[in-house]
């Protein structure tokens, strides 16, 4: 007993407990510096002249030509720092619960070897301390094994039977069943989340170029609820990294299709 409690504590608390896991709950708790750091990047996100400073620092340490290029650099890595917290708090939580696991079980070891009751766990326990601290030990007094090569039908074993191949039977299907026009609408409903991806709203702005330096939101044709949807994405993913144009927010407000909204630029980059 005394060798199984310094296993399973004494060399836990050493090794883990006092080490590492102490700490973190409480001299280097997240919560002590998250706050802090996060509002010190939500300032830089915020102040453009830093941003640009760090673009141009960014350009010119990791040589990067285009400053959209390292703008995007910067955003992707204040992000990154952001994220970093969220998963270390789910990092820490799955800490939380491997050590309560690894008390449970430590608690349920230590409470099967000092059960001493008359239940199954109780007997077995004693019985195997004998087999452990006896060496000469006629087993033939506690135990009667024997060989049994054939078993009757009574008995509780399931009988082996013989593997069959599956055969597939042939599927007959009627084409008749459903409509040419019913089949066309359930494919456009399949293929309608893939217009709407930042790639494809980045090749629909290529396209509203079409080689010119930029267009109004105003000039725009919106004849459908797709076309509406795609100018709101274009306006949302202007800033997301990797696409190929940019916006600016114009003064006035404009009118496309009944549909009033404040004007806006798109323009290549």
């Amino acid at each position: 007993m005394q060798i199984l409690l310094e296993k399973l504590l004494i060399e836990y608390k050493q090794n883990f407990f006092d080490s590492a896991y102490y700490n973190l709950k409480t001299t280097d708790s997240l919560p002590r510096y998250k706050r802090a750091i996060l509002e010190s990047v939500n300032k830089i996100q915020n102040h453009e002249e830093t941003m640009d400073k760090l673009a141009a620092i960014v350009m010119k340490v990791k040589r990067i030509e285009d400053y959209n290029d390292a703008f995007h650099y910067v955003e992707d890595r204040l992000r990154f720092i952001q994220d970093s917290f969220i998963a270390l708090e789910h990092l820490i939580l799955a800490i939380d619960r491997k050590n309560e696991q690894y008390i449970s079980a430590a608690a349920s070891k230590i409470l099967f070897f000092t059960n001493l009751s008359d239940d199954i766990e109780g007997i077995f326990n004693r019985l195997f301390r004998i087999v452990m601290t006896k060496k000469e030990l006629d087993y033939g007094s506690m135990f009667n094994l024997t060989q049994a090569r054939n078993l009757d039908t009574q008995s509780l074993y399931n009988q082996r039977r013989m593997r069959i191949e599956p055969v597939a039977e042939e599927i007959l299907f009627d084409d008749d069943l459903i409509s040419e026009e019913y089949r066309q609408e359930k494919i456009k409903a399949l293929l309608k989340n893939n217009i709407f991806g930042k790639k494809e709203i980045d090749q629909h702005v290529k396209d509203l170029l079409d080689g010119k330096k930029y267009v109004d939101a105003s000039t725009i044709n919106l004849e459908t609820q797709e076309d509406f949807v795609k100018l709101i994405l274009i306006f949302l993913y202007s800033k997301s990294v990797g696409m190929h144009y940019d916006i600016e927010v114009l003064s006035k407000e404009c009118k496309n299709n009944f549909v009033t909204f404040q004007n806006f630029r798109i323009k290549g980059v």
